[in-house]
């Protein structure tokens, strides 16, 4: 049955909040669904007094940035259509990178559960909005999701209160009231992919003469790493000699090309070794020489 309680007496305050809204009454029930524009409200009574009164959470909610309730919407999605679970390994990477593992006061406070080892949260803030008019109904409010490799594990509710001052009067300023539980997984279903361990790949280079002697070199380009720094630009090549075992050239001025292969004579500065990789560093090349394909 449908009734229009905008001219009930009883109901003239909340008549002036929803203006002029229909309220629709299911019989047996003891909540009312207000129904106006995008919004909708519960209402719930008892001995014929509204006890309290709630909008659909996610009309209400204003979130402090566009990511937050981008972020929101997404791990809410997850809870309400796959269980919490991821669905790709991708969503699980772009989820996870905004993860953190502070929990602080939260946990000190017995608001929340220590995180287990490989959960990280996100924590969204929120201003919950009630009423019409300066100041009316602005509460804060967040939600704290607690991710693991598998997906969203937890869902807490942060309340909060306005804080009073030493002579009784509000200060502008609220205060973490309390934590709800509002959702926990029951059953797993994503796991992510195992990584496959790549063979890594057999070095045959070899460490060239001996450390500070000159020597010739025929040196092939195989590759240039520009380089940036408060001192200037320069270039790391990266060489190959005719046994293929890898040179290291650091320069000022970048003269070579990749690819091109050149004869000089250089100094042995050093023998270093990256990534399981013996290189042979040089310095000071001279008689350079292109070679012609």
């Amino acid at each position: 049955m449908v009734h229009d309680w905008s001219t009930d007496r009883r109901f003239g305050w909340l008549y002036n909040v929803i203006a002029g809204s229909l309220i629709y009454i299911y019989e047996g029930s003891v909540e009312f669904i207000i129904k106006f524009a995008t919004d909708s409200f519960t209402l719930c009574l008892g001995d014929g007094k509204i006890k309290a009164i709630n909008r659909r959470e996610s009309d209400k909610m204003e979130f402090y940035t566009e990511q937050g309730k981008d972020l929101y919407i997404s791990l809410k999605g997850l809870i309400n259509k796959n269980g919490g679970n991821f669905k790709s390994p991708k969503q699980a990477w772009f989820l996870s990178q905004y993860a953190e593992g502070y929990v602080g006061e939260f946990v000190e406070r017995g608001y929340i559960d220590e995180l287990e080892e490989g959960q990280g949260t996100i924590h969204i803030q929120f201003h919950l909005h009630f009423g019409h008019g300066y100041g009316k109904g602005n509460v804060p409010g967040s939600w704290f999701f607690v991710l693991d490799q598998h997906g969203v594990v937890k869902l807490y509710r942060f309340r909060y209160q306005r804080n009073r001052l030493e002579d009784g009067s509000w200060s502008g300023g609220w205060d973490l009231k309390g934590a709800e539980l509002k959702w926990e997984r029951t059953e797993i279903t994503y796991f992510p992919p195992k990584k496959e361990e790549k063979p890594k790949p057999v070095s045959h280079s070899e460490w060239v003469g001996t450390v500070g002697d000159r020597q010739e070199f025929t040196l092939t380009v195989v590759k240039e790493i520009p380089v940036e720094s408060q001192w200037g630009a320069k270039s790391i090549y990266i060489l190959e000699d005719e046994a293929k075992n890898v040179i290291k050239y650091v320069s000022s001025n970048p003269y070579w090309n990749e690819g091109e292969t050149y004869k000089m004579g250089a100094r042995i500065k050093s023998h270093d070794e990256y990534r399981d990789t013996k290189q042979t560093v040089i310095t000071r090349p001279t008689k350079i020489e292109e070679v012609p394909r």
